[in-house]
């Protein structure tokens, strides 16, 4: 368990970093007037990079779930929204008042959650509401059950892919991946791999090629349709196909990253580390979509030193500086809470309402 723990706190990490990644590729990386090798390293990071998100929604859910009864883990959401009240308290409204940044409404400060300005800890939300359900499910389903379950939630997120790329359509509101239902998606495969052991079996070095695969398909597809053909030359975003979330090569990447930081052997002296690291991954996701407008963006010369035909580097150095600079302020803000004792008054707030509940109940 040790082992599988660590390995699932350096995937957080990693995660965090490849977020950043994702962010800056949008800023720094022009992939519509490229061409050449140059073109597809770019694109073939940018698809590493890119697992992130799925990443995210698969630890949610192997290490969400639990064997015994659970319930709603009303404190822990309770934690995020001060975490991510934080951030944009502190990054966001005082740069705001001090005219680092541009104005910005209380609304969006203190409801960052309800009024959707970052829509993965929305997504993320709503998703949990529905944890309990998810986690009931696969507590009680048989391996074969549960198998099928999983490989028709991968039927539905290919074909929503394929029908959104050629039709322009989206029979099954995933929204390329944008909404909390992709995250349901991600959770319940997640929790499945903690509850039935799926793909324990393949070995490492198939699961590395797997990914490597998944890497070049994503990227060589979106590379041929913008070498060899006109922007007209396929319906809709066929061009594109492989580059949302619910994406079949993004979804197995992501996979493939998850059982090979399963397997990884535990390392008692750099465990304390990395477990500190990983309790930063979050902050290091909110603190740099916080500053981004008024800090990161308006510095993009500065992150793209070089040509975009080394794009791909500009991106990994600079996501590697960002997210050294986050972790510390993160750690802080860690220290802060343990302070003010915030996580037991979490857990009072949840006992409160959970006893409201069952008065509520048994009236």
């Amino acid at each position: 368990m040790q082992q599988r723990q660590q390995g699932m706190d350096r995937l957080r990490i990693l995660a965090a970093y490849f977020v950043v990644g994702i962010h800056l590729f949008a800023l720094l990386a022009d992939f519509a007037g490229g061409a050449g090798a140059g073109l597809f390293m770019n694109l073939s990071v940018y698809a590493l990079v890119f697992c992130a998100v799925n990443c995210f929604g698969l630890l949610s859910g192997y290490l969400g779930y639990r064997e015994e009864k659970n319930s709603l883990r009303l404190s822990s959401l309770l934690l995020l929204w001060l975490q991510f009240l934080f951030y944009r308290v502190f990054f966001l409204l005082l740069p705001s008042l001090l005219g680092l940044a541009d104005p910005v409404s209380l609304a969006d400060i203190f409801l960052p959650v309800t009024r959707r300005v970052n829509w993965y800890m929305t997504a993320y939300f709503e998703m949990m509401l529905f944890a309990p359900v998810m986690n009931l499910v696969i507590r009680h389903s048989s391996r074969n059950a549960n198998a099928i379950m999983c490989l028709a939630l991968f039927a539905v997120s290919v074909f929503s892919t394929a029908l959104r790329a050629v039709m322009d359509c989206d029979p099954f509101l995933l929204g390329e991946g944008y909404n909390w239902m992709w995250l349901a998606f991600l959770y319940f495969w997640g929790a499945s791999v903690k509850k039935h052991g799926w793909f324990r079996g393949v070995s490492a070095a198939k699961l590395r090629l797997l990914l490597l695969a998944s890497l070049l398909l994503t990227a060589g597809w979106r590379w041929g349709m913008q070498t060899f053909f006109s922007p007209d030359g396929f319906p809709g975003n066929t061009g594109k196909v492989f580059y949302c979330y619910p994406s079949p090569t993004v979804v197995i990447a992501a996979f493939c990253l998850l059982l090979l930081h399963e397997r990884m052997k535990a390392n008692a002296r750099m465990g304390a580390w990395i477990g500190k690291l990983s309790s930063a991954a979050l902050g290091v996701f909110l603190l740099h979509t916080t500053v981004w407008n008024w800090l990161i963006a308006p510095n993009a010369a500065l992150l793209s030193p070089l040509p975009q035909g080394w794009a791909w580097l500009n991106v990994l150095v600079s996501a590697a500086v960002i997210t050294a600079l986050c972790i510390p302020v993160d750690l802080a803000r860690g220290w802060l809470f343990d302070r003010l004792r915030l996580r037991q008054l979490a857990g009072r707030v949840q006992a409160a309402v959970f006893r409201l509940c069952a008065g509520i109940g048994n009236h």
